[in-house]
């Protein structure tokens, strides 16, 4: 035996011995490091590689290209990792050297790296760093799904994907009590979908992550159990509902609390306990019923009502009742963009702490059962529930404007080419000094389609000026709305029948970029101008918005 400070000599054997030692404890380290990993350790992934792959219980979810699976973490920040020390050990982070690849189903523009405290790079999907989870021992592991309320595997959206999804309230300084899922994350409604139904897919669903779950969802105080649902979407995936709405995240909220997503497009809105949108500016509007004439909307065309046992000023529509008929809310005073008289707008605080706006001193609300813009299934409902008019009194009875024609020729100065479509003018009787042709001038293409960006037009876009039979322009307020539409005959491209379409307020940004504001079938014109418009050139562009 040497004590510890003699010489040890190392003779030709030994090292031969030692050789094979060293070798086989680096074929150990190289197998290691091709496995799962232990506590303590870091994962580097083989390449840089993100790739979608089912999973028999989540459907489809993140993993690196071994299919080794991926998770986020709620208490991360948009594209900063929250989790370090004891944390990362846990759940080593995805680490790369270079940009990261997208594999299969993996959207290569929201794939990016972010640089932890330590200084290494990690990667991030649609704003979410992901992890492993060092328990998970074997491909297709999930064990980490649901750690401390706060883990989740990843969906193709780059959202999580819960096995019981949460909604609760929170409250919101500006909104009052809003929905959020049970981290606090904020979650939106989009006007464009319907009843039971989601219409955002592709992009608009990376944009709005839904919020995804693979059992039934549950809910906190404040909110109805029996207007909790899912529905399945078009890739399978199963979405929470409430009230009958598809709920979504906004992606580029950072944190929980984050409400960046309201209004954008004008179409995206926090959402009540009732279910319903919190508009930040209420914008009402009136829109054209083929069987009650103009009636209350708002902005997208929804249909408005007043309840007859309100007292002015008072809702006494609550519980279940709002549910059913969610109130028509705001965060600040409410606008007219169509043809409202501004001076009966007013607003009321309900019992329950919301801001509801009201006109002529009724409250005003939506019907659940609303499908669509231009719905007015919830009319005469118990006898109390009723449209509109553009006075604030109800209607009892369908009375529509009689309507004089004029169709649009050659001979008036051209005619649209659209898909299967004829140009036609609508003039209430008595709304101009005389019952002559209409004419629009010019009728031409313009270079207002510049600066579009991802707004799509089917037919051409003309800028439109309105002038009476003698050839004069419009002028002074007239004594009721112009409208001024498009009928499609035919089917578009997808093979579905459309409808009546309408003329679309095309708004413009300072930026030069285009965004509709108008989603109602007509027009509302006032003064001889489009109401919501703000840009003189290309401020009226006619077609339809596939955005």
């Amino acid at each position: 035996m040497y004590s510890r400070l003699s010489a040890h000599v190392v003779g030709p054997f030994e090292q031969r011995r030692l050789l094979t030692a060293t070798l086989a404890l680096m074929l150990i380290a190289t197998v290691a490091s091709l496995a799962l990993f232990t506590q303590g350790e870091t994962a580097r992934a083989v390449g840089t590689e993100v790739k979608v792959t089912s999973n028999s219980q989540f459907g489809d979810i993140l993993t690196d290209a071994a299919g080794r699976t991926l998770y986020l973490f709620k208490n991360d920040r948009r594209l900063v990792s929250n989790c370090a020390g004891p944390c990362a050990d846990a759940w080593p982070p995805l680490l790369t050297d270079e940009d990261p690849v997208a594999g299969d189903g993996v959207n290569q523009g929201r794939l990016t790296a972010i640089e932890r405290s330590d200084g290494t790079m990690q990667v991030a999907y649609n704003g979410f760093p992901l992890y492993y989870w060092r328990d998970d021992v074997a491909e297709g592991d999930t064990d980490g799904q649901d750690r401390g309320g706060v883990w989740f595997v990843v969906n193709p959206y780059g959202s999580s994907v819960h096995t019981s999804a949460t909604i609760q309230l929170s409250a919101d300084d500006t909104f009052g009590d809003i929905i959020t899922d049970e981290s606090g994350r904020v979650l939106y409604l989009w006007k464009n979908d319907i009843k039971d139904q989601s219409n955002c897919n592709g992009g608009c669903a990376l944009a709005w992550p839904p919020l995804l779950t693979t059992e039934a969802p549950t809910l906190s105080a404040g909110l109805a159990e029996d207007r909790l649902g899912t529905i399945t979407r078009d890739d399978g995936s199963t979405q929470v509902t409430y009230n009958g709405l598809p709920l979504y995240y906004w992606f580029r909220d950072s944190e929980p609390g984050d409400t960046l997503g309201q209004e954008v497009g004008r179409t995206w809105y926090v959402l009540s306990s009732h279910g319903a949108a919190i508009h930040t500016v209420a914008p009402l509007n009136l829109a054209a019923s083929s069987e009650f004439g103009y009636i209350l909307a708002d902005r997208s065309g929804r249909t408005l009502y007043l309840f007859d046992p309100d007292d002015p000023g008072v809702s006494n529509c609550s519980g279940n009742c709002a549910l059913n008929w969610p109130p028509f809310l705001t965060a600040r005073s409410p606008i007219d963009i169509g043809g409202i008289d501004t001076g009966q707008l007013g607003t009321t605080t309900r019992s329950d702490g919301y801001t509801q706006v009201t006109y002529n001193g009724f409250p005003l609300y939506y019907w659940v059962n609303d499908v669509a813009p231009g719905d007015t299934d919830g009319q005469t409902v118990g006898t109390v529930w009723w449209v509109l008019d553009g006075n604030g009194n109800k209607i009892s009875a369908p009375s529509p404007s009689p309507i004089a024609q004029g169709d649009i020729s050659s001979a008036d100065g051209g005619t649209l080419r659209s898909r299967d479509g004829s140009i036609g003018v609508t003039v209430p009787a008595g709304a101009l000094a005389t019952d002559g042709t209409v004419q629009l001038d010019p009728i031409a293409t313009p270079s207002s389609t510049t600066g579009l960006g991802d707004v799509r037009v089917r037919g051409d876009v003309v800028d439109m000026r309105l002038f009476d039979d003698g050839g004069a322009p419009v002028t002074g307020r007239l004594s009721a709305p112009v409208s001024v539409c498009v009928t499609y005959t035919g089917e578009d491209a997808a093979g579905s029948v459309r409808g009546p379409l309408g003329l679309r307020v095309l708004q413009f940004n300072s930026d030069g970029g285009g965004y509709w504001v108008s989603l109602n079938t007509q027009l509302d014109l006032l003064n001889g101008q489009v109401c919501a418009s703000t840009s003189a050139q290309g401020a009226v562009a006619l077609g339809q918005s596939t955005r």
